[in-house]
């Protein structure tokens, strides 16, 4: 789950900077009507000014609370707490890049970056209604083009999209495996474990090195009566450090058992040992494919660009 690195690069992406509120500066407009993303007077204007241009992440948080507690009703209220859920992501302050967070959905809920990680920590809470919500809403927005930073390279910045959608898959495969978990029916719902294993392959193809994603999909997978997949489910999450590393080994050691018993498998010629190689080898081979992916998507965007920047010949 590297792309969480890259995430906390753009979580401050779409913050009014410098054209925004240099247009702003001579209006004074204090009391007129509040619109989100403008300032309403030239000092609220220069305040988040200093916000926007703080290079110290510690002098950034401090403007940015002094922002909010100065300017409660700015039209950059929301900004100022993208920039205090920035802040707590980076530290593994989960509870208030929740609450933070949430801010910022209040007035721009098409941030699919918040919604993506949002659902991730609402699947894993048990907030089904929630997770799926935002998983669902942060999906369409990740497949539209989007607006590469003029700073950030290009394939980072596909790579970044592709494990936000990875990790909104995540959230709905999560959610769809609790549902069918914690179904009272004697015959639990089919279509919600299908689906379970729909999303949760989906994440691993975008992100093959999500450990807790194919922790999941072997439990899924076990659960669908598919031993095989099952099994190359746990030995993928073995061969990913992480957590779920132990649990998918023992489980990997269960099924191995039980395929075992038909001699004529090639299972039972196959050492626990021999098939995690095999993921290993199957992981790498994998990983170089989504890099080839990643550069073919990033030339794409830089085309684009240039052809955004491209002067159209004179008559």
């Amino acid at each position: 789950m590297k792309y969480l690195q890259l995430v906390l690069s753009i979580l401050l992406l779409g913050m009014p900077g410098g054209n925004v509120i240099a247009r702003s500066l001579g209006q004074q407009v204090a009391e007129l009507g509040r619109v989100v993303g403008e300032p309403r007077s030239r000092a609220e204007g220069e305040a988040w000014q200093a916000v926007a241009e703080a290079k110290d992440v510690g002098k950034r948080v401090r403007l940015a609370q002094k922002f909010l507690a100065d300017y409660p009703r700015s039209g950059l209220t929301a900004y100022a707490h993208r920039v205090l859920a920035n802040a707590a992501h980076e530290k593994g302050d989960i509870e208030n890049f929740v609450q933070h967070g949430e801010q910022v959905l209040r007035e721009l809920p098409e941030t699919p970056e918040l919604l993506a990680l949002l659902a991730n920590i609402y699947s894993e809470r048990g907030d089904v209604v929630k997770a799926t919500d935002y998983a669902s809403r942060a999906l369409p927005l990740l497949d539209q083009a989007g607006e590469k930073p003029g700073a950030m390279p290009s394939v980072q910045w596909v790579a970044l999209r592709q494990g936000l959608r990875a990790a909104a898959h995540y959230a709905l495969g999560r959610c769809h495996l609790e549902l069918w978990t914690k179904s009272k029916s004697s015959l639990k719902p089919p279509e919600k474990l299908r689906q379970a294993v729909e999303n949760l392959n989906r994440t691993l193809e975008m992100d093959p090195q999500h450990g807790y994603a194919a922790f999941r999909l072997g439990f899924a997978q076990s659960r669908s009566q598919d031993a095989e997949a099952a099994l190359a489910a746990y030995a993928r999450a073995c061969i990913i450090e992480g957590p779920a590393a132990g649990p998918a080994r023992k489980n990997l050691e269960r099924i191995h058992k039980d395929l075992k018993r038909d001699t004529a498998s090639k299972w039972s010629k196959m050492s626990v040992d021999e098939i995690l190689k095999e993921e290993r080898e199957r992981l790498e081979a994998q990983m170089a494919e989504r890099e080839q992916k990643l550069n073919r998507l990033a030339a794409q965007v830089d085309s684009r660009e240039l052809m955004k920047t491209a002067v159209p010949p004179s008559n």
